[in-house]
């Protein structure tokens, strides 16, 4: 699914996501606004119940990917556990706050009182003029946003006694007006909603305030991965691992998709055998190639990725056994893509690694047929370098 869905296009048509008679609010047992609930209700529910915290704007946007207006008119939650249902049936939670004329600028803040569990994005309706007499309605369902049990717009999750920020929602108008999620951008910011967020709703309890924004990479940008390479491009080692860890966390609820977890456990075991923490890498990445393999079949060149980064491993901690097999797998495959072309020294480079092996391994034969490959790549490609470098393992860990 692209970041935008054609099948999302805004229709001129009643839309089947309006819910319960164009309640503001609809919400099923289990679920509370906070700020319609006493200290005295609340105190009581807070022990076995979450708290779901999230800011929406509800302004119209001007000049919005090529209409005249569009305007945020609702979005719905509903729980993993009873997600599988028609699009028309009430969700968990559906807020539908927009206003018919006049709108203000800037975000409402939303704080409700759920039970604890797995929860996706199970709908929203845009509305978008392209003048005056011209209104299209448009959006979303469950149908399209939930799929075989994984949710493909969004998901998060919630534990009792924790109140969990899952983003500021509003529209992106790059192609087409479209529900897209935000989210407070470093510590002064966040700390500015959490003082907003604490005059609302005083009887919230602001240290079990956790930011975990909504999961997502059709509606949202990856914070925990973009955070991670950021720190993975400085170096800075544990925070990458820090982030990446949250990362998995989050990708890796029932509902979450198993190729973005999949990519979750490629990049934190990297990290981890940059640590040093040979172990934990081994795993994430073992686990990582089964997954990978389970979505796209043996041969994908994300399949490849994992196959060599398991080779060098296993191949900078001296263990060339278990390196020969992922580099035989990992080149048979890389031999049928364009690398020859778009980076052929990467290529001579894991022949180098190769033959090294082998020949360690007693394989002369075979050891020889990888080196002349190597050196064959380089004369067929003088004066070329590597534009693939990567991070190896053999790094010293005395001050990991």
């Amino acid at each position: 699914m692209m970041r935008y869905l054609s099948c999302l296009m805004l229709q001129i048509a009643a839309f089947t996501l309006l819910l319960l008679g164009g309640a503001r609010f609809a919400v099923a047992q289990g679920v509370a606004r906070l700020d319609r609930l006493s200290a005295e209700e609340y105190s009581r529910l807070k022990e076995k119940t979450g708290v779901v915290l999230l800011a929406i704007n509800w302004n119209r946007r001007w000049n919005c990917g090529g209409f005249q207006n569009a305007q945020l008119q609702s979005i719905a939650f509903d729980r993993m556990a009873a997600a599988a249902r028609a699009d028309d049936a009430p969700p968990d939670l559906r807020i539908a706050d927009a206003p018919l004329i006049m709108t203000t600028p800037g975000f409402d803040n939303y704080a409700f009182v759920v039970d604890p569990g797995s929860y996706v994005l199970s709908g929203f309706e845009v509305k978008a003029a392209m003048s005056m007499v011209d209104v299209r309605r448009g959006g979303a369902g469950r149908s399209r946003l939930i799929k075989d049990g994984k949710a493909l717009g969004g998901s998060f999750e919630v534990q009792a006694r924790e109140a969990v920020y899952i983003g500021h929602f509003f529209l992106d108008c790059y192609q087409q007006p479209m529900l897209w999620r935000f989210y407070s951008d470093g510590q002064e910011e966040f700390r500015k909603y959490l003082d907003s967020i604490k005059s609302k709703f005083p009887a919230l309890d602001m240290q079990s305030i956790q930011y975990r924004p909504m999961t997502t990479v059709q509606f949202g940008n990856d914070i925990f991965l973009e955070e991670g390479l950021k720190a993975e491009r400085s170096k800075d080692w544990r925070l990458a691992e820090d982030y990446y860890r949250r990362d998995l966390a989050a990708w890796s609820i029932p509902a979450a998709p198993d190729p973005e977890r999949s990519m979750a456990m490629y990049n934190l075991g990297r990290i981890e055998g940059y640590l040093c923490k040979f172990g934990e890498a081994e795993t994430l990445l073992s686990d990582s190639l089964k997954l990978q393999e389970s979505i796209g079949g043996p041969d994908t060149g994300l399949v490849t990725k994992r196959l060599l980064e398991l080779g060098r491993l296993f191949f900078d901690r001296r263990n060339y056994g278990p390196a020969i097999s992922y580099f035989s797998r990992g080149l048979t495959l890389l031999e049928k893509s364009d690398i020859q072309n778009s980076d052929p020294i990467a290529l001579a480079e894991s022949y180098d690694d190769y033959a090294f092996a082998l020949k360690v391994m007693g394989r002369a034969g075979d050891a020889e047929s990888a080196g002349k490959e190597a050196s064959r790549i380089r004369t067929d490609n003088p004066g070329k370098t590597a534009n693939f470098k990567p991070v190896r393992y053999n790094q010293s860990c005395s001050d990991k």
